[in-house]
C-alpha cells in the first residue's frame, strides 16, 4: 500500500514503516463493505463517490468518501486500485443529526391529529401528513389514496369556495409573514364537520397548514351560543310581560309563542285553558309556522272525556311527551285528532296557578318526527310557568278591573264607570244622547219579607230585564240600591220609550217569591250641545218618579195582594177567615164608636195582621199536632215580620204599630214585647178578639170547632188574662144579639 501524508493523517498512521504493516481491510469499519465495494469496482472499473464507513488505528470510526480506478497488468488482470478519499465524517455526522431531527419531527406530527399540507405560493400540494383520513374532504381523500394529491393545485381539488379561501390565506401568510387562521366546512358521511386552518409561512414562497378539526368545539360554542340566546329569551320574555298592559297581554302571548317557536323549530305552538265548570279546554292562543296550517277554530271547547289520560298526567304535574304519534295505540281517544292535524310528535306542558292545573302548553312537530331535547323542554317549562303567571296577572287583572266597574250583584256596570261613560258619550257625534231612569219598585218590601237574599235575586231579575230590553251599544248600570240608568247613544226619545215599553212588557209574568217585579221609569234626552247631561239625567230621574207616584198605591196594592194570596194558599189566612175576623172586628167598632177612619184602619189591619207568616213554611203553618220549640219560636216572630213590611208600604204604615201588637196579652204574657194592658194599641186589642172568635168558631185541622156557649164560656175564662174585659163583655153582648 502506497499512501500520502493525508492519508496516514485521516487514519492515524504515524509513519510508512506502520503502514506497510497494515492491510487495507484493517481500515473497514465493516469488512463486507469492503468486498463488496471491491467487487463492484472490479465489476465496473472505476467507482466515483461511494461512501463507506471506515475508522482509524485506534478504532475510531470515520465516513470516506472514495473515488477508484482499477490499474491492470499486461495480462489485463487487475493489478492493484489507485484510490481518492474524502473524509466527510463531518457531513456524515450532519447528515445523520439532520436525519434524526427529521425523524423526530415526523414523530411529534404524526402524533398529532391534525392534518398538515405544504403548499407552495400558487397552491400546489408539495407535501401532505395524515393522521386520520376520514377527515380528508371527499376530493382529496380520493387522490391522496391514489397518491396523487403531490403536485395538484388547491383549485383543482377542492370546492370553489374553500379554495378561494385558502389561495387569499396563502397570499396573506407569505406578504405578512404571520400566522393566518382560516375557518371552513364541509360534509363528512352526511354531517358538517367544521375545521381551523393555521398557516405559517416557509421561506419565501412555501407554506405550512396544520389543519384542525373542531367541530365538537364549533358544536360547544353553538351550544352555549344557544344556551346564551335560550338565557336571553327567557329574560325577554320575563321582562316583556312582567308590566305589559293588561289590553295587550295576548299580543304578548302571541309574540312570546312565536319566538319560542322560531327558537326551538317547532312548527306549532299554542295554549289550552281548562274551564272545571263546563269540563271543557278551549284553544285560546296558537303560532303556526309558515306552511303549517292553524288549528285553533277547530279546538275550542273540547270535552275533557276526549283526552282524560292527558288530562290526569297534567294535573299530576308532569310531561306528556310522545315522539311518534304513530306509535300511539290504534284505539287510543287522541290519535285520530293527531293525525288530522297530521301531528307526527308534540308535547304537553301542564300550567299551573295555586296548584290548580289551568291548561297546557302545546308543541306540535307537523313536518317530521321530533324528539324535543332537554334544553328544549327546559325552555318549554319556563315558557308554561310564565304563560301561567301571565294568565294568572291577567285573570286578576280583569277581575280587579271588573270588580272596580261592575256591580258585584247584578253584573251592571257601577255609578262610578257610569258617570266616566258620561263624560266619554257627551259629545257631539253621540247626539241624540236618550237616558233612562230606572227603580225598582217594592225592594224593600220583599226585604222586609223574605229576607235579602229574595231582595237580592228581585234586584237580579230585574238588571236581567233590563239587559234584555235594551241594545248591546247601550250603557246600563246600577245607579244606587235599586236605581238603574241606561244611557242610550245616537238615540232619540222616541226610541227609548219603545225600549222601556220592552222593560215594561217584560215585566208581566216575572215574579221573585210571588212577588210581581215591577219597575218605574223615567226618560229624558238630550238633542243638543248646550244641554247638558247631569240635566238630561235629572229630567229622567223626575219622570221616573212622577210614574212611580202615579202608579204607587196600585203597585203596592197588587204586591201586598200577591203576599196575601200565597199565604192564603199555604195557610188558614183565607179571605173567608178575613171576612169572619171584619165582620166581628166592626161590630165591636161600632158599640165602641170607633170613628169611620178608625174603622177602616181596622179593616185594613185585620187584612194586614197575619202577613207575616208569609215566609213561615206551609207545613209548620199547617202542622195538625204540637209544635217544636224552633217551630213555635218560628210562628212567634211572624209580628215582626207583619210590621217590616207593612212600614215598608207607605199606605199600610200606619197600621204596622197594630201588626206588631196583635198578640200581645192583657196580662202582659203576650209577644213579641210583652206589652200589658192598654199599653195595648185598642185596634190590636179588637183584633185578637175577633181573631180568636173566628178560629173558636170555624176551627182548625188541630182544633175542633166550638159551640156559641163555649166560645162564651172560653172568653169569660180568658178576661182580663188574655183579653180586655172591656172588650169581652162587649163581644158577649154582641154574641147574645146575634142569639
Amino acid at each position: 500500500m502506497v499512501a500520502n501524508p493525508a492519508f496516514l493523517q485521516m487514519f492515524g498512521i504515524k509513519s510508512k514503516k506502520k503502514l506497510a504493516q497494515i492491510k487495507a481491510i484493517d481500515l473497514y469499519q465493516v469488512p463486507a463493505e469492503r468486498a463488496e465495494f471491491s467487487e463492484r469496482l472490479i465489476s465496473e472499473g472505476h467507482l466515483k463517490g461511494a461512501e463507506l464507513r471506515l475508522k482509524r488505528l485506534d478504532g475510531t470510526p470515520v465516513w470516506g468518501s472514495i473515488t477508484a480506478r482499477v490499474i491492470y497488468n499486461e495480462r489485463s488482470e487487475a493489478a492493484w486500485f489507485d484510490c481518492t478519499i474524502e473524509d466527510i465524517t463531518e457531513r456524515k455526522h450532519a447528515e445523520k443529526a439532520l436525519k434524526e431531527s427529521e425523524m423526530r419531527s415526523r414523530a411529534l406530527i404524526g402524533a398529532i391529529p391534525d392534518l398538515l399540507f405544504h403548499y407552495n405560493r400558487e397552491g400546489v400540494y408539495l407535501d401532505t401528513v395524515v393522521k386520520d383520513e376520514t377527515l380528508l374532504h371527499p376530493q382529496v381523500h380520493n387522490l391522496y389514496r391514489q397518491a396523487a394529491l403531490v403536485g395538484k393545485t388547491v383549485a383543482e381539488v377542492l370546492p370553489a369556495s374553500i379554495a378561494a379561501k385558502l389561495m387569499e390565506g396563502i397570499e396573506k401568510t407569505l406578504t405578512r409573514r404571520k400566522i393566518q387562521i382560516l375557518e371552513y366546512s364541509y360534509p363528512i358521511n352526511d354531517s358538517e364537520h367544521y375545521f381551523e386552518a393555521r398557516l405559517a409561512p416557509i421561506g419565501q414562497a412555501e407554506v405550512l397548514s396544520i389543519v384542525r378539526d373542531v367541530t365538537d368545539r364549533k358544536r360547544a360554542e353553538e351550544k352555549f351560543q344557544e344556551y346564551e340566546k335560550l338565557q336571553q329569551l327567557l329574560m325577554n320574555m320575563a321582562t316583556d310581560l312582567i308590566n305589559v298592559p293588561l289590553e295587550k297581554v295576548d299580543q304578548a302571548i302571541d309574540e312570546m309563542l312565536k319566538a319560542v317557536g322560531e327558537f326551538t323549530k317547532a312548527d306549532r305552538v299554542y295554549i289550552f285553558k281548562h274551564d272545571y265548570n263546563r269540563r271543557v279546554t278551549s284553544n285560546t292562543h296558537e303560532w303556526c309556522a309558515e306552511g303549517i296550517t292553524t288549528e285553533i277554530d277547530n279546538l275550542q271547547e273540547f270535552p275533557f272525556e276526549r283526552f282524560i289520560d292527558f288530562l290526569e298526567t297534567n294535573q299530576k304535574g308532569e310531561i306528556v311527551h310522545i315522539p311518534d304519534v304513530a306509535q300511539l295505540p290504534a284505539n287510543h281517544a287522541m290519535r285520530a285528532l293527531f293525525e288530522a292535524q297530521d301531528i307526527q310528535s308534540m308535547i304537553m306542558l301542564p300550567m299551573f296557578s295555586e296548584d290548580i292545573n289551568t291548561g297546557f302548553v302545546g308543541f306540535d312537530a307537523v313536518k317530521q318526527k321530533r324528539t324535543f331535547t332537554e334544553q328544549e323542554i327546559k325552555l318549554l317549562k319556563v315558557l308554561a310557568e310564565i304563560t301561567s303567571n301571565v294568565l294568572a296577572r291577567q285573570k286578576a287583572e280583569t277581575n280587579i278591573r271588573y270588580i272596580s266597574f261592575h256591580d258585584q250583584l247584578t253584573g251592571l256596570y257601577n255609578r262610578h264607570f257610569l258617570e266616566e261613560e258620561m263624560i266619554r258619550l257627551n259629545t257631539k257625534r253621540q247626539l241624540p244622547l236618550a237616558v233612562i231612569m230606572a227603580d225598582l219598585n217594592g225592594l224593600k218590601l220583599v226585604n222586609d219579607t223574605y229576607g235579602h237574599d229574595s231582595g237580592d235575586e228581585l234586584l237580579k231579575t230585574a238588571a236581567t230585564i233590563i239587559r234584555k230590553s235594551c241594545r248591546e251599544e247601550d250603557v246600563i248600570a246600577r245607579w244606587g240600591g235599586d236605581e238603574f240608568v241606561v244611557l242610550l247613544p245616537q238615540t232619540a226619545a222616541e226610541e227609548a220609550r219603545l225600549i222601556c215599553t220592552r222593560i215594561t212588557e217584560s215585566c208581566r209574568g216575572a215574579f221573585v217569591e210571588d212577588v210581581p217585579v215591577s219597575i218605574a221609569l223615567g226618560i229624558a234626552a238630550k238633542a243638543s250641545e248646550i244641554k247638558s247631561l247631569i240635566e238630561t239625567l235629572q229630567e229622567a230621574e223626575n219622570e221616573m218618579y212622577r210614574q212611580k207616584l202615579t202608579e204607587s198605591r196600585s203597585t203596592k196594592s197588587a204586591m201586598v195582594t200577591a203576599l196575601r194570596n200565597t199565604l192564603a194558599a199555604k195557610s188558614f189566612e183565607t179571605e173567608e177567615h178575613t171576612r169572619g175576623m171584619q165582620k166581628i172586628a166592626q161590630k165591636i167598632g161600632a158599640n165602641l164608636n170607633l170613628t169611620d177612619s178608625e174603622l177602616h184602619r181596622l179593616e185594613l189591619l185585620i187584612t194586614l195582621h197575619d202577613i207575616g207568616k208569609i215566609n213561615i213554611a206551609e207545613e209548620i203553618l199547617t202542622k195538625n199536632s204540637s209544635l217544636t220549640d224552633e217551630e213555635w219560636e218560628a210562628i212567634r216572630k211572624h209580628p215582626e215580620i207583619g210590621y217590616r213590611i207593612a212600614m215598608a208600604t207607605e199606605e199600610f204604615a200606619h197600621v204596622a204599630v197594630d201588626i206588631l201588637a196583635h198578640h200581645e196579652r192583657w196580662d202582659g204574657a203576650g209577644y213579641p214585647q210583652g206589652l200589658k194592658g192598654k199599653t195595648i194599641p185598642l185596634l190590636a186589642r179588637i183584633t185578637a178578639i175577633a181573631d180568636a172568635y173566628e178560629v173558636m168558631s170555624h176551627g182548625r185541622p188541630y182544633k175542633n170547632k166550638m159551640s156559641k156557649n163555649k166560645i162564651i164560656a172560653e172568653f169569660r175564662r180568658c178576661s182580663g188574662a188574655h183579653f180586655d174585659p172591656k172588650l169581652v163583655k162587649i163581644i158577649l153582648s154582641v154574641l147574645e144579639a146575634d142569639g
